[in-house]
């Protein structure tokens, strides 16, 4: 089995023969399941990579010691390591390289120091030359310091064992740890910094898992959406814990009591919910209403319903754009779109504007998707859409979904009386406000123009016959316009 494995690897994999016959690896697999065999071929299909990487080559017998070393997480060889390195500066030079595994030298050296601080371990200042450099530091932990002035570790799983191995031995220290890895990922390069990010997410899951407890989600998440280097790892890794088999249920439930939460701009105010991670939340409950749509649904109420900031409740509006993609939520979310409208709270009124305007913006074959393609009767979310937004200042949301419309019955002439029956009834004839808003005229009038600019003298043009219609439709409807007698 484990040669089937091996023949799969391209180019072929050089010692084929040797592996499938090595006696260590062979007693190794005895009562293996199918499953270890396929582990310990990417493990050895790991450790030739590597090896082809460096400068000299070990024997076939170095490669396959380090394969069944590396089969038992290496705890064997880092325990005898740890016990003949007691040395903390030497450990978190460990540490540090294994998690920024192939990152600059310098970065690295740096990264020990800070690590220490993080772990209430500050090293003593040096002067000169004392104590060792990076050339010996990365002799005494095995890794290798390349010509590209990157150090890396050119023993197979050798970094995600150090990182096992002190998660195991130091447990007191995990939160601590993982905090200060979450600052690296934002501090370094995307190339480093992303790659790091996803490592981060599955030790912070891990720990929230363990412990039950949310404090290093939290503060990994906001300091990620805070940074705004890593915004979409942030949401990624709301999203992982939210799905996690054995957490999943309780992270949920928490996500409910950060909506609820009041606002605060502070990152570690306690009883209060950064509006950083609110935003966050917001893109994660999108994703996971694939999976729990309900759910996704009444948190994003909560934020609407808890929240004085407008990037939260633009964020609430993205999130409910998002999940109109299901076709089986949309009357759900068009009962919700439709209960915010006549709320009295205006964070309601704001999510839902968003989300309109989001929906009315979008086309299918160039067609808005809340247009009717008949002039018979206007779909009630737009017209109630259209009033609520045209109650608002403009701004540029309301432009391009104004433009989309126009454009479309520009295109499509049969969408024009459509297009013009339900601007007006958004405009003038509301089963619930009798009264004339000049303002909803305005802003539109304002639109209309901003799509097609008048042109003193010049020749009329498809575009300005269109858009002198709908100001001609909206003045005829106008109950305050003069009527003027009918010429004899």
């Amino acid at each position: 089995m484990l040669r089937t494995h091996l023949q799969r690897h391209q180019p072929p994999l050089r010692d084929l023969d040797k592996w499938c016959a090595h006696q260590p690896i062979a007693q190794h697999l005895d009562r293996a399941a199918p499953a270890e065999a396929a582990r310990l071929a990417r493990i050895i299909t790991t450790a030739v990579g590597l090896d082809d990487s460096t400068h000299k080559s070990k024997s076939f017998e170095e490669l396959a010691e380090a394969v069944i070393e590396s089969s038992g997480n290496w705890r064997e060889v880092l325990r005898t390591w740890h016990t003949e390195n007691p040395n903390s500066a030497h450990r978190n030079y460990l540490l540090a390289a294994a998690v920024l595994d192939g990152a600059p030298a310098e970065a690295v050296y740096e990264a020990q120091t800070t690590l220490g601080e993080a772990l209430n371990d500050t090293p003593p200042p040096t002067r000169g030359q004392q104590g060792p450099g990076i050339i010996e530091l990365t002799h005494t932990i095995g890794a290798e310091y390349g010509d590209d002035d990157r150090i890396h570790f050119i023993k197979p799983g050798y970094a995600e064992a150090v990182v096992e191995y002190f998660w195991a031995d130091r447990p007191h220290h995990i939160a601590s740890f993982t905090r200060w890895t979450a600052e690296q990922a934002a501090a370094l390069p995307a190339d480093l910094g992303v790659p790091l990010a996803e490592r981060v997410a599955q030790w912070a899951t891990r720990y929230t898992a363990a412990k039950q407890s949310f404090t290093v989600l939290r503060a990994i998440a906001t300091h990620w959406a805070k940074t705004g280097n890593l915004p979409g790892q942030a949401t990624d890794l709301l999203v992982a814990a939210a799905l996690h088999p054995t957490v999943g249920n309780r992270t949920r439930a928490q996500y409910l009591a950060w909506a609820k939460a009041p606002d605060t701009k502070e990152l570690t105010l306690r009883g209060s919910t950064p509006t950083v991670l609110k935003q966050t939340l917001a893109g994660a409950l999108a994703q996971l209403g694939h999976a729990y749509p309900q759910i996704a649904l009444k948190r994003l109420a909560e934020l609407a319903a808890h929240t004085n900031d407008q990037a939260v409740t633009d964020a609430v509006g993205d999130a409910l754009a998002d999940l109109w993609d299901q076709p089986a939520h949309q009357d759900t979310i068009r009962t919700t779109l439709t209960t915010w409208f006549a709320a009295p709270q205006h964070h309601y009124t704001a999510a839902a504007r968003r989300t309109f305007l989001h929906l009315a913006a979008r086309t299918t074959d160039g067609i808005p998707l809340l247009l009717p393609e008949t002039d018979n009767e206007a779909d009630p979310l737009a017209l109630t859409g259209w009033r609520s937004a045209l109650d608002q200042e403009a701004d540029t949301h309301l432009q391009h979904a104004v433009n989309t419309w126009l454009d479309s019955a520009l295109t499509h002439h049969h969408l024009r009386p459509g297009t013009l029956k339900t601007f007006t009834e958004a405009l003038f004839r509301s089963g619930t406000d009798r009264t004339y808003l000049a303002p909803r005229f305005l802003t539109l009038n304002h639109a209309a123009y901003a799509w097609e600019p008048a042109c003193p003298g010049g020749q009329p043009t498809p575009r300005t016959r269109l858009r002198d219609d709908l100001i001609h439709t909206l003045r005829e409807a106008d109950p305050t316009a003069p009527r003027h007698a009918p010429t004899q």
